[in-house]
């Protein structure tokens, strides 16, 4: 008797859980895991009000939206963000501070992995970003300046869906977000 109790107990969960998984949509949606410390929580920043951000741990000073977005005075990104190559990801630095530069600055650049790497909001997904730091960051590659040496065809990046580094082709297009360091 307890052997068929069993067997329609497990079948029955089986069902259910089969039933769950059928009408629940699989969809990662972002988030932070409260059980996990937060690696860039807010006081890990300075907010500059113009714009930028300085990261208190690296001396770093960011601009708060990705190339192609705007920063509004209410401390929101609005716009998308530019998908470029890496060859142009290099130059956009240039371009931004020969045409006046950004919030008083004229010395942008790319940042290499390292530094990319150490925004990264490891308890977030979908972006694996502070969002209250920055706004609107689209959870997917930024481009970094760092090549890789063995491969002459491939850079790192920063997958900001969920934080982790990986190589990718210099001909993709992808994300960016300009760094200076702070005098």
């Amino acid at each position: 008797m307890n052997k068929k109790i069993n067997q329609t107990m497990t079948q029955s969960l089986a069902v259910l859980a089969l039933s769950a998984a059928v009408s629940v949509p699989m969809q990662a949606t972002a988030g932070c895991n409260p059980f996990v410390a937060m690696t860039t929580p807010d006081e890990a920043f300075s907010i500059n009000n113009n714009g930028t951000v300085t990261h208190n741990e690296t001396g770093l000073m960011w601009k708060v939206c990705a190339e192609g977005q705007t920063w509004n005075n209410d401390g929101t990104c609005t716009g998308s963000a530019s998908e470029m190559t890496w060859q142009q990801a290099l130059q956009q630095p240039q371009t931004v501070n020969t045409s006046g530069g950004y919030a008083g600055y004229a010395d942008w650049r790319l940042p290499n992995i390292k530094e990319l790497s150490s925004i990264a909001e490891m308890a977030c997904f979908g972006p694996a970003l502070n969002s209250t730091i920055f706004d609107s960051a689209p959870p997917q590659p930024f481009w970094s300046s760092s090549p890789i040496s063995q491969l002459t065809n491939q850079s790192w990046v920063v997958h900001f869906d969920r934080g982790n580094v990986t190589e990718q082709m210099r001909t993709g297009s992808w994300h960016l977000r300009l760094v200076r360091n702070v005098q």
